[in-house]
């Protein structure tokens, strides 16, 4: 194959996958996320007076996400993201009156999962590429145990977690 590329004259770059261009702002990819946690309420029927606290959730978890992967990577981004979420989550379903940790910690942990990547590992594996399709299932199954790991070690970082009611949305 480097033969190939070399007698051809094809940059070495076009073996790989690379990142693309982005078409839109980063505003607008923001923004995405605000209409995601919308959806997100709807589809799992999560009380409006919520909704502050699953977006403030998510945005929490991009960011933190975006910051750890900038600085120490992808996977450790991602650990630390999902510890920072469950940490977060705890600790603000505290307070009388506001939704259980479940409720809040559904929004983050949706921003960190990586469903595409599974099924670009399939897709690949179907399509007869099995080490590119290995490559991505790895990457996936490698995430995923991140995220489960990061929650898990958020979740035992905040002792004492009382669990209580959470309001009716009649009431």
């Amino acid at each position: 194959m480097l033969i190939g590329v070399a007698v051809t004259g094809t940059p070495s770059s076009a073996l790989f996958d690379g990142a693309q261009d982005s078409d839109l702002s980063r505003w607008v990819l923001v923004a995405s996320w605000a209409v995601f946690t919308v959806g997100l309420i709807l589809a799992f029927g999560v009380p409006w007076r919520a909704a502050g606290w699953l977006t403030g959730l998510v945005y929490l978890s991009l960011g933190v996400q975006a910051a750890g992967t900038a600085l120490i990577g992808e996977v450790a981004g991602t650990f630390v993201a999902a510890t920072a979420l469950a940490v977060a989550a705890d600790l603000l379903s505290r307070p009388a009156g506001r939704p259980p940790r479940l409720v809040l910690f559904l929004g983050g942990f949706f921003t960190l999962t990586v469903g595409s990547l599974g099924l670009r590992a399939l897709t690949s594996l179907a399509g007869g590429h099995v080490l590119h399709g290995f490559r991505d299932l790895m990457d996936f199954v490698t995430i995923v145990t991140t995220i489960a790991v990061g929650l898990l070690v958020g979740a035992a970082l905040v002792p004492g977690r009382v669990e209580k009611e959470f309001p009716a949305a009649s009431e």
